[in-house]
């Protein structure tokens, strides 16, 4: 039995299987791993396959039929993106001769009814994620600033979180969006952002893994 399962970017069929990895202790690369363009990171040990849409559709091309995949899973299907609007039309097409193959497509704000007639009326799970309230503040200071100015704009940041009651990091986890990583490492590296005991990292494209900065 394999099972592949498509992302559509590379970035993320990298760190989900770092992920589901991780989490049933196995070797990245044996029993789960990924395959991206220019990177294979599988084995003939591997059962879980994380891979681009793109790398899918190659396979069908030495492979139309897929015959080495019990399970097959789109995810982030409500992307739509061309690779994964294709794949739909293939699988739809050999899942009528090959009643043994699974087909599984996830999402989490797809038009479910369309898609479910689309597949000869396939059936529709639907399962409850979890959800925690988010509270968005806004900064009267718009536009970009240099290192410094940004320093100075995160500390007055966090300083503002604290008094309505949310003390970082201690209790709460936080996550910084910048434009590049090296933008990334900039802020953890202002004085008072890194607290004791707490750990901190950066991650972006092409990092297989959460590296300090």
């Amino acid at each position: 039995m394999k099972i592949g399962c498509t992302q559509p970017r590379r970035v993320a069929a990298m760190s989900v299987a770092a992920r589901v990895a991780q989490e049933i202790g196995v070797k990245l690369g044996n029993e789960v791993g990924y395959s991206i363009r220019f990177e294979d990171c599988t084995s003939e040990r591997t059962v879980l396959k994380y891979m681009t849409d793109g790398m899918l559709l190659r396979e069908f091309l030495t492979e139309p039929d897929l015959a080495g995949y019990s399970v097959v899973i789109i995810d982030e299907a409500h992307e739509r993106t061309l690779h994964t609007d294709i794949l739909f039309g293939l699988i739809k097409d050999i899942s009528r001769f090959r009643p043994d193959l699974k087909v599984l497509i996830a999402s989490a704000t797809l038009d479910t009814e369309k898609f479910s007639t689309f597949f000869d009326e396939a059936p529709i799970f639907r399962i409850p994620g979890r959800r925690f309230p988010v509270d968005i503040y806004y900064t009267k200071v718009p536009g970009s600033l240099g290192d410094e100015q940004n320093c100075a704009r995160l500390m007055t940041v966090l300083g503002s979180l604290e008094r309505v009651g949310i003390r970082w990091p201690q209790k709460h986890a936080g996550r910084l969006f910048a434009n590049t990583v090296r933008h990334g490492s900039r802020l953890l590296n202002c004085g008072g952002v890194h607290r004791p005991g707490v750990g901190r990292g950066c991650q972006g494209p092409g990092v297989r893994a959460e590296e300090n900065c």
